[in-house]
C-alpha cells in the first residue's frame, strides 16, 4: 500500500504540474477561484452557525447551499467571461520576443502553482487517512484488556505507513520553501507522525508531558463521570448535527474550554515538538 500511495502521489502531483503548466499562471488562478470563493462562503457561514449555536443545523445547511451556489455562480461567470474574451476567426495576435518570454514566464508559474496545490492536496488526504487509521487503532484500544488485548486490523497499519509516506511525497521540496506555509506543512506532517505512532509510544509521550494528570482535573472529571455528557459526546462523533447545539451550550464544555491548565497545554504544545518526542533516541 505504501508504494501505491507514493505512486499515487508522483502521478498525481505530475499531471498537476502539467495542468498548471499548459493552462499558465493566470488559468490556474482563475479556475481556483470558484472554489476559493465557496470555501469563503462556507467559513463564514459555518462560523455565524457557531456564533449563532441555537440555529446551528439551519445555519449550517443554508451556509453548504450558498456555497454550492457560490461555486456554480463562478464557474458559470468565468466561462461566459472566456467566451467573450475567446480571439475570433481571422483574429492575428502579434507576436514578438517580448510577449513570448511572459508566455515562457506564465507557463513555468502554472506549474509552480501546479505543484503547490497538489502539495497541498496530497498532505490533506494523508491527514484525513492518517485520521481513520487513529480512530480505529483508538477503538482498539478501548476495547482491549491486560487479559486479552484487542488487535488492531492489519489495514489500519499499512493505511498508516501509506499516509505517513505520501506526506513526506507531499511537503519534499516544495511546502518547506512557501513562506508561513512552510510552517503550517511541517506541523500537518508532524501531526501525521502522531496519529501514525504505535500506543505504547502514545501513552508514553502523553506520561512525559503531564497529558495523564488530566484525567485528575475536577473539569476533566466531571465529563467523564457525566453519561449524559459522554452521549452527546458519542452522538457527535457519528456525525448527528443536531448534537452540536446541545454539546456547546452544556456547562461542562464551558468548564473545560475555562480550564486554565488545559487552554495553557493546548498553547504551548505543538505537534512538531510531540512528533520530535516520539522519534527513537540514538542507541535506545
Amino acid at each position: 500500500m505504501t508504494a501505491l500511495a507514493v505512486t499515487l502521489v508522483v502521478l498525481f502531483t505530475a499531471w498537476m504540474a502539467w495542468r498548471g503548466y499548459r493552462r499558465g499562471a493566470a488559468g490556474t488562478l482563475l479556475g481556483w477561484l470558484p472554489f476559493v470563493a465557496a470555501g469563503a462562503v462556507l467559513v463564514l457561514g459555518l462560523w455565524l452557525a457557531w456564533v449563532a449555536i441555537t440555529y446551528f443545523v439551519l445555519l449550517a445547511t443554508v451556509a453548504l447551499l450558498a456555497a454550492v451556489a457560490t461555486l456554480i455562480l463562478c464557474f458559470w461567470a468565468i466561462r461566459s467571461a472566456r467566451r467573450r474574451a475567446a480571439p475570433r476567426a481571422g483574429d492575428s495576435p502579434p507576436y514578438g520576443r517580448f510577449r513570448s518570454s511572459l508566455r515562457a514566464l506564465n507557463r513555468l508559474l502554472g506549474a509552480a502553482l501546479g505543484l503547490l496545490a497538489a502539495s497541498i492536496l496530497s498532505l490533506s488526504l494523508a491527514l484525513l487517512g492518517s485520521t481513520v487509521s487513529f480512530a480505529y487503532s483508538l477503538a482498539s484500544l478501548r476495547q482491549s484488556t491486560p487479559e486479552a488485548p484487542a488487535a488492531t486490523p492489519a489495514w489500519v497499519g499499512r493505511l498508516g505507513r501509506a499516509c505517513a509516506a505520501a506526506a513526506d511525497v507531499a511537503t519534499f521540496g516544495v511546502l518547506d520553501h512557501v513562506p508561513r506555509l512552510g510552517a503550517y506543512a511541517r506541523e500537518l506532517r508532524a501531526l501525521v507522525t502522531i496519529l501514525n505512532a504505535p500506543p505504547d509510544r502514545l501513552r508514553r509521550l502523553a506520561e512525559k508531558h503531564g497529558l495523564t494528570t488530566l484525567a485528575g482535573l475536577p473539569e476533566v472529571q466531571a465529563a467523564l463521570n457525566d453519561q449524559a455528557y459522554l452521549d452527546l459526546v458519542v452522538r457527535v462523533a457519528e456525525g448527528r448535527l443536531t448534537a452540536i447545539k446541545s454539546l456547546a451550550a452544556h456547562p461542562t464544555t464551558r468548564a473545560l474550554l475555562a480550564s486554565p491548565h488545559l487552554r495553557r497545554l493546548t498553547a504551548t504544545l505543538t505537534p512538531s515538538e510531540l512528533a520530535r518526542d516520539l522519534a527513537p533516541h540514538p542507541g535506545a
